[in-house]
């Protein structure tokens, strides 16, 4: 039989026999939903009820909420192994919080109850408001006494750092965490250009959007609109000029994704698109001088990184690595590895301390600005000259303090300074970061 021959008699049967098979499986699942729906008629625990069930299963597999339900009834029936399993199958086709509250409490009856406080703990963690997991959590601390720091439930726990805003977890599907910014940056420009002695200030105000498009995926979205003030010393003139510029700065999207999810552990892959929205041309002129004070860097950054939070009784810590790779030949690349721990001194009371490590790349940039030095009518002649940036590094504290009230709203307010600092050579450096901020996540 010649090949061409063979491969129309295989690609024959594969179209009988595809459309077959998706018919048997879709009649399988409606059959495994009259049985489910059965079950739940009885809703009695009994072994007739988990018969029911067990058939569904037989018949359609991914049907999830028969899997949380057989669970239910091998837990009412003391089968604590074979209603772990269900719980865990659920988990494995769809995230939710039920499946933890039911593995936690078969922990706690197990005498298992580190991991039973993990499970809890978790669930407060994405839903603060479950009042299921508190008690539960209060019942292992005051009636067992195993654990005096088991961690207690507050309004708004959300386990996002000051500065490291990117932890490990991720929002549950269809809840949403919005948070506004405001930050003062004062920067040293130390490069040895004509204008040399220079300082700007400049005020970040960001509006963050962040949603649970599933459990294992966040999108965001954070505009930004910037305030730049600069002072600087002009070798023409011979003396100091001020400078101001403000409007729309570079949005960033992220896209981010849970990799693994452990009791009270979270690994997440993400990446920050920055999005050129800022003028990057925008130019301010003063006393016959004008200077550039750029609102955006004109070109896309793509900032791919890992984030990773654990909890420890009344500890929090998240620990992120990423990479900056910037469109642009006149800025270098950046490594940041940062560090948080957060430590709930009160239900309504969270301090927080971390250490942001920043390493930027070398690069060569020109720099430009205009002088009119004789007459108004005269044409500003432009001055540039090509600053050789060396690599550094930086090392920053960041001590913070974030206040929560009873409807869930979480206040912010912190401050990052630079105890380990680059060359004079290495571009400019962050002085001071003070920062106020609000939080509130709708679940």
């Amino acid at each position: 039989m010649a090949p061409i021959t063979r491969i129309l008699i295989v690609l024959i049967i594969l179209f009988i026999v595809s459309p077959v098979s998706m018919a048997w499986t879709r009649n399988n699942c409606e059959e495994a939903g009259i049985l489910y729906k059965k079950g739940m008629a009885l809703l009695d625990d009994s072994e007739e009820e988990a018969s029911l069930y067990e058939r569904a299963l037989s018949l359609c597999p991914g049907l999830y909420k028969a899997h949380e339900r057989l669970g239910d009834v091998y837990l009412a029936r003391g089968r604590m192994n074979d209603a772990l399993k269900q719980f865990r199958k659920a988990l494995e086709l769809r995230e939710e919080i039920y499946p933890h509250l039911r593995i936690g409490e078969i922990y706690r009856i197990l005498g298992r109850y580190r991991k039973a406080e993990g499970e809890f703990s978790y669930v407060l963690s994405v839903a603060p408001d479950c009042l299921e997991a508190a008690n539960q959590l209060e019942y292992l601390k005051k009636v067992t006494g195993v654990y005096d720091t088991v961690t207690e439930p507050y309004p708004g726990r959300i386990p996002l750092a000051i500065f490291v805003r990117i932890p490990g977890m991720t929002l549950p599907r269809g809840s949403i965490l919005t948070d506004m910014q405001y930050n003062h940056i004062v920067q040293d420009i130390r490069t040895p250009v004509p204008a040399s002695e220079r300082t700007m200030r400049v005020d970040v105000f960001v509006l963050g959007f962040r949603y649970g498009l599933t459990d294992r995926m966040t999108l965001g979205i954070m505009p930004k609109f910037l305030y730049k003030k600069a002072r600087l010393y002009s070798p023409e003139l011979d003396r100091h000029i001020n400078l101001e510029k403000s409007g729309v700065g570079d949005t960033v999207l992220l896209f981010k994704y849970r990799l693994l999810r452990r009791a009270r552990r979270s690994l997440s892959l993400f990446n920050l698109l920055s999005i050129p929205t800022g003028d990057s041309s925008a130019m301010d002129r003063s006393h016959q001088v004008g200077r550039l004070l750029p609102l955006g860097s004109g070109h896309f950054d793509f900032q791919p990184g890992l984030a990773y939070t654990t909890f420890s009784g009344r500890l929090t810590m998240h620990y992120s690595l990423s990479y900056l790779l910037t469109g642009s030949r006149s800025q270098g690349d950046e490594l940041h590895i940062d560090t948080a721990i957060e430590s709930r001194l009160f239900d309504d009371l969270v301090a927080s301390l971390e250490l942001n490590y920043m390493w930027r790349g070398a690069t060569k940039r020109r720099q430009t600005y205009q002088a009119l030095l004789v007459s108004p009518y005269e044409k500003p002649k432009d001055y540039s000259i090509t600053i050789d940036e060396k690599s550094g590094h930086t090392l920053f504290l960041a001590p913070g303090f974030r206040f929560i009230t009873p409807w869930g709203l979480q206040l912010e307010v912190g401050a990052r300074f630079p105890i380990i600092r680059p060359g004079r050579d290495s571009g400019p450096l962050e002085r001071s970061v003070f920062h106020v901020g609000l939080l509130w996540a709708f679940f």
